[in-house]
Formats: structure tokens, C-alpha cells, sequence
């Protein structure tokens, strides 16, 4: 079965799958696009995590060299650092 082992682990990565698209579907207030100064992957690309919070966003982007968080009622941006 490729590199992957045994067969719980494609139940897990299955799992962790129909996760991630039920969390997608549910847009949140803030979107936080981030990552490291010499290495951008550009524009979506960026996006690392979706919040209710502004702070929770923050705290999250202060892990990283750079971010921005968008705020989706507005369209704008309202914190960046970097």
C-alpha cells in the first residue's frame, strides 16, 4: 500500500480529509494568510487558518515571520506584521 503502511492509516488521512472539508465549507470572520519571510507560497496559497476571533487570528499569526488577517465581513485587512 505506497509508503503509507497499514490500512489505518488511510482511514486516518481519510478522516483527517472529511475533516478539513467540513471545516472549509464553514467560512469564518477572519482569514490568516502567513508564512515565512523567504519562502511565500503567494496570494491563497498563504491561507493557514480561518477564526471566529480576531485575537485567536493574532495570536496564531505571531507564530510566523509575516501575516496578514482579512477581516470577510469587510474585505479588509486589519492586522499585519511583517
Amino acid at each position: 500500500m505506497d509508503n503509507f503502511g497499514s490500512i489505518q492509516d488511510y482511514e486516518k488521512l481519510y478522516a483527517d480529509i472529511q475533516l478539513q472539508r467540513g471545516e472549509a465549507n464553514r467560512m469564518k470572520r477572519y482569514l490568516l494568510f502567513a508564512g515565512d519571510f523567504y519562502h511565500p507560497q503567494g496570494g491563497w496559497n498563504d491561507l493557514i487558518g480561518m477564526f471566529n476571533s480576531l485575537s485567536k487570528a493574532k495570536e496564531m499569526g505571531q507564530q510566523e515571520n509575516w501575516y496578514h488577517i482579512v477581516d470577510t465581513a469587510t474585505g479588509s485587512i486589519v492586522e499585519r506584521d511583517g
